[in-house]
């Protein structure tokens, strides 16, 4: 998990400077090994594999619906970034959706409110850029980061 904080951090110093193409697709780039880590932190806890393909089912479901609503205002890379990284937070809310961590349900807050701050920078880059999209996503986003630190430090 220590890995994933620090590549969030990484991520969030690339996205200073939203308007520069490259530094947002590396920014990207270190928030998808983010949620690819903490997919490996909660496996390595151990899953319950038996809620293991309902909730892959109803993620994916879900992480397919984001594509479909992004996909008319994604050009270049971004057709093919986008559901790379949809994947990898897909992967992430299933991990944290079926690991056996003690701390199970802080990290499905931290893990669901990471992802649905990922919505809003999509929000703001893709589709409809404003100041209410900051105003919601980095919220989330902040307050998912401290429920999986909280998992993190309660372990």
């Amino acid at each position: 998990m220590t890995l994933g904080f620090a590549l969030s951090f990484t991520g969030d110093i690339l996205l200073i400077k939203t308007s520069d193409k490259q530094l947002f697709l590396s920014s990207l780039l270190a928030f998808l090994l983010a949620h690819l880590a903490y997919s490996w932190a909660f496996i390595d806890a151990g899953i319950k594999r038996y809620d293991l393909m309902i909730t892959a089912v109803v993620v994916m479901a879900a992480m397919i619906g984001c594509y479909v609503w992004l996909f008319r205002h994604l050009k270049g890379l971004m057709k093919t970034a986008v559901p790379a990284y949809l994947a990898a937070i897909g992967l992430m809310l299933i991990t944290a959706m079926v690991t056996r961590h003690p701390m199970q349900q802080l990290i499905v807050t931290g893990a669901v409110l990471f992802a649905l701050s990922d919505l809003f920078v999509a929000r703001q880059r893709f589709v409809s850029p404003g100041f209410n999209n900051r105003l919601i996503g980095l919220p989330l986003y902040y307050a998912g980061q401290l429920f999986l630190l909280s998992a993190l430090l309660s372990a």
